[in-house]
């Protein structure tokens, strides 16, 4: 999709599990694609800035949890 789409510079995720804290729909958050790779890794045990120190970090309050 492009410019010509609605809304198609908005991205989503949805995340739900163990340890992953019931937050809601988030609003006034700035979030990028590029957070994307981080959070996944984080949700998952792992730290991705490790693998690519310049990537951006894991969306805030999602992508942080401890283990």
């Amino acid at each position: 999709h492009g410019r010509t789409v609605p809304a198609a510079e908005s991205i989503w995720i949805a995340a739900i599990g163990a340890g992953v804290p019931p937050i809601g729909v988030r609003e006034g958050v700035t979030v990028t694609a590029a957070q994307l790779a981080a959070t996944i890794a984080s949700l998952v045990g792992e730290d991705y800035s490790i693998a690519s120190p310049k990537a951006a970090p894991p969306l805030p309050d999602i992508g942080n949890v401890k283990r």
